[in-house]
């Protein structure tokens, strides 16, 4: 992506590094995001486990009821 913005924008040195930057900022989110979600999901599925729910594995998470 960043090669591609700079033949796009034709950009300088000092935007080339705030874009590499951007980047870098997103990719760690999103690996924060994810580690959470997983962390997140393997908690539930523990729970209902425990609580002996069948098939806790298909359990949607968003199912309310």
């Amino acid at each position: 992506m960043p090669a591609k913005l700079k033949v796009a924008m034709n950009t300088t040195a000092h935007a080339d590094g705030r874009f590499e930057q951007l980047f870098n900022s997103i990719n760690r989110y999103m690996v924060i995001k994810t580690v959470t979600s997983l962390g997140t999901a393997v908690c539930v599925l523990a729970l209902l486990t425990l609580l002996g729910i069948d098939f806790a594995v298909l359990w949607p998470s968003w199912r309310s009821s």
